[in-house]
């Protein structure tokens, strides 16, 4: 699982997902939240709205 993380604003983590979603020689895709540290944290049916689907999710 490449499990992009990151704290932070909605727009750079999406930007950084994207990024490595590009590169689609690694295993699966993954998204980490972050419950404090996040400024305008992701919910649940945004972070699924990412394309493609991350297929691991992390709220820590």
């Amino acid at each position: 699982v490449l499990n992009v993380d990151g704290v932070g604003d909605p727009k750079l983590k999406i930007d950084k997902y994207n990024a490595f979603m590009k590169q689609r020689d690694r295993a699966r895709n993954g998204f980490k939240v972050f419950y404090e540290e996040d400024t305008n944290r992701l919910s649940p049916a945004e972070v699924m709205r990412l394309r493609p689907e991350p297929e691991f999710v992390v709220y820590e």
